[in-house]
Parts: structure tokens; C-alpha cells; sequence
């Protein structure tokens, strides 16, 4: 999902796992500043829910169960 995919799924107000999981830190760094930019710009706000593991909220949107069995399920959060 490059920066273009993350903007269409926040403008139709859905939050974005970002998986940093084997990916090499200083890559994962720069991902992550830019989407704390991309946030802060828009109302939006960043959690990390996992090692290596975070969420890109839009506004008024919280972390669902249903979000968090899934990235359970795939096998990315413990």
C-alpha cells in the first residue's frame, strides 16, 4: 500500500495496519514518519498494537476487536 492506497482508505474512513515485521528498521522508520506526518495532518492518529505493528486511525475511529483477531489470525500479533 504505497502513499496513494493509504490516503483513498482514509478518506473512506478505515484504518490501516501497517506491518512492519521482517522489514529492516531504518525502511520501517521512514514509513512510520511519514504516516505520523500524514496523521498529524489530517486529524488522524497512529497506535502501535503489536511489535512492529501499528494503526493509521482516521478521526473518531478506535482499534475493533474484530481488527486486532484478525492481525491475531494472519499471525502478525501474538
Amino acid at each position: 500500500l504505497g502513499s496513494r492506497g493509504l490516503g483513498d482508505v482514509y478518506k473512506r474512513q478505515q484504518p490501516v495496519a501497517l506491518i512492519f515485521v521482517g522489514v529492516r528498521t531504518e525502511v520501517a522508520k521512514r514509513v512510520l514518519d511519514f504516516s505520523y506526518g500524514f496523521a498529524c495532518g489530517l486529524g488522524a492518529t497512529v497506535k502501535e498494537v503489536g511489535d512492529r505493528v501499528f494503526m493509521v486511525l482516521p478521526a473518531g475511529c478506535e482499534v475493533k476487536d474484530s481488527d486486532l483477531k484478525k492481525l491475531r489470525a494472519d499471525g502478525y500479533l501474538k
